[in-house]
């Protein structure tokens, strides 16, 4: 996203309890992007003895790579036409306004499978392929112009350096919350109560911001060189795609690494989903001593 066309405007940097409320919306994307990555598995294709089969592992795969294809192909059209939004509320600040409930709601939906209406795995595959299309594209359409506020509220670089320290400390809050919770929700009271809780702290997260902070961006007068043109630099410059490629194989390694996790706990080690917690706790406050 363009976030240097157009200029701030009065001076004056942001208040604490407005820097607190912008980082709080870094929550939202992480509730349920982690939650999504630990527990979608074991919700839909539980090990034997754990629940009934909804869908094939390999098949909720496939829908996964929907989702994410989705997610991909949505970035840079959620980014351009942000970059290009004229509206009285700003150019980032509607995407989170009127995206973030759907975004919600869609993500509450995934963990009260309908068995009982689509009673075929085939029908079950289709609608989880379409769900989580629907989840990824409002998740960018939330996240990526959250995310592009940033140097639009912040009025110099310290500002902007501060901002994303509490960016990173509302980050590792939620991953604490959901290290912590969510095996315990799940344990006591099931994915669905697991989903609500999660998309109302997404929800409560991601309108922090829309109600905190007003966006100083005016348009300006420079050349716009559209959508594909504006592809074609990005991926012919060279730093920017070692990055891109690093962050890709860094985020999967993550993810399989978190996804597998509560399947290692009940199958090898013989735990109950709530010993995730323990272990989980263990690697968040390690990671909390290093980030100090």
């Amino acid at each position: 996203m363009d976030s240097s066309a157009g200029h701030t405007g009065a001076p004056g940097r942001l208040s604490v309890p407005q820097r607190v409320m912008y980082g709080m919306g870094n929550m939202g994307g992480n509730f349920m992007n982690l939650v999504f990555v630990m527990w979608i598995v074991k919700c839909y294709s539980p090990p034997e003895g754990e629940g009934v089969e909804i869908i094939p592992v390999a098949w909720l795969g496939y829908a996964m790579l929907a989702g994410r294809i989705m997610d991909a192909v949505a970035d840079p059209l959620v980014g351009y036409w942000s970059d290009n939004a004229n509206t009285r509320w700003g150019r980032r600040i509607p995407f989170l306004l009127f995206g973030g409930l759907p975004m919600c709601l869609v993500f509450f939906l995934m963990w009260v499978p309908p068995v009982n209406l689509i009673t075929s795995q085939t029908g079950m595959y289709v609608y989880l392929c379409a769900l989580m299309a629907a989840f990824w594209f409002l998740f960018t359409v939330v996240l990526c112009p959250y995310l592009a506020l940033l140097p639009e509220i912040a009025t110099d670089t310290q500002d902007r350096v501060n901002l994303a320290v509490y960016q990173s400390v509302f980050l590792m809050a939620s991953s604490g919350i959901i290290m912590g919770a969510s095996p315990v929700l799940k344990d006591k009271l099931g994915f669905p109560a697991l989903g609500a809780v999660f998309a109302l702290l997404a929800l409560v997260s991601v309108y922090a911001p829309v109600f905190a902070v007003r966006e100083r961006y005016r348009p300006s007068e420079e050349q716009d060189y559209g959508l594909l043109k504006s592809l074609l630099w990005s991926y012919s410059n060279g730093p920017f795609m070692i990055y891109l490629t690093s962050s890709v194989f860094a985020q999967l390694g993550f993810n399989i690494i978190i996804g597998s996790l509560a399947v290692i706990v009940t199958v090898i080690l013989k735990k109950s989903d709530s010993f995730m917690a323990v272990i989980l706790g263990g690697s968040g406050l390690f990671a909390v001593i290093t980030f100090i």
